[in-house]
């Protein structure tokens, strides 16, 4: 629900209101919820910059991102500072200490969200939602309504949104397909 315009944090507050003069940055472009993340927010209209490995830098480019970051040539907020992003999506728990997220905020404009699908613990620790300078860090849990599935259903049968899985696996194997995912194999 987040790049349909009903996003919600895990205290309600919403989330991800992006239009098409939106600058989105999504760290982690290459993993399961950020390659759909990038191509939502194309469809919407933003410009996007992804963080990816080298050996998906073309990939991202083709489901839409305006620009991408190799993270293991250079340090990402080293590389985007300045830029002024409305929305920060992270999809690989960078944001994990009050340090990190004053470096990420180095690129966020002020009044800027910075949102977390995969680190909950450090937004526990400092609450759900923290501010750091007129930007602001929030955790969300996915939740979608019909209207959502709707949409998401329509713009994959229309061919705007592509969803890549690499492997599919038996039901029993989940726990070790969760154990490669977050590891990022």
């Amino acid at each position: 629900a987040l790049f349909t315009g009903k996003g919600a944090s895990t205290k309600g507050d919403l989330l991800g209101q992006i239009t098409g003069d939106s600058k989105v940055l999504v760290l982690g472009g290459n993993r399961g919820a950020g390659h759909l993340a990038v191509q939502m927010s194309r469809l919407i209209g933003a410009f996007v910059t992804a963080t990816v490995p080298p050996s998906c830098i073309d990939w991202i480019f083709s489901l839409g991102a305006n620009r991408v970051v190799n993270f293991r040539e250079k340090d990402w907020v080293e590389n985007l500072e300045g830029e002024d992003f409305d929305l920060i999506f992270d999809c690989v728990g960078w944001a994990s200490s009050p340090e990190e997220m004053d470096r990420a905020a180095k690129v966020l404009k002020r009044g800027g969200q910075y949102i977390s699908n995969s680190n909950f613990k450090a937004f526990g620790e400092l609450a759900p939602s923290s501010e750091r300078g007129g930007r602001f860090f929030k955790a969300i849990i996915p939740k979608a309504d019909a209207d959502d599935l709707d949409l998401l259903v329509a713009w994959v049968e229309a061919g705007r949104l592509d969803v890549v899985t690499d492997q599919v696996c038996p039901f029993m194997e989940l726990r070790h397909a969760l154990r490669e995912s977050v590891a990022g194999q």
